[in-house]
């Protein structure tokens, strides 16, 4: 296996990282941030941090649908921007 096979597998980040002896704690960063918030933004900074702990981020869709559709949206609301979502087709 390569490295990047790895991460086509489907198991848990910690669960991998002990099979080769390691171990793997989430933290949080405190990155540099706007002198202006946005009005609901520690809204939905409580929401996503209460989260966390109960949800499996072990795919894109996961990660997707729970972490980053809510920040879209919220980013869609203070800008009153419109989401397009879209599939792409592949023909056979």
């Amino acid at each position: 296996m390569s490295f990047s096979d790895y991460f086509k597998l489907n198991v848990e980040v910690d669960e991998l990282v002990a099979h080769f002896g390691y171990s793997f704690q989430a933290e949080e960063y405190d990155l540099p941030s706007a002198e202006i918030q946005p009005q609901r933004l520690n809204d939905l900074q409580v929401r996503l941090h209460a989260s966390l702990s109960l949800i499996s981020l072990t795919n894109e869709m996961a990660r997707r649908e729970f972490l980053i559709a809510p920040v879209l949206l919220e980013a869609a609301v203070q800008t009153q921007a419109r989401i397009r979502v879209e599939y792409a087709l592949e023909t056979v």
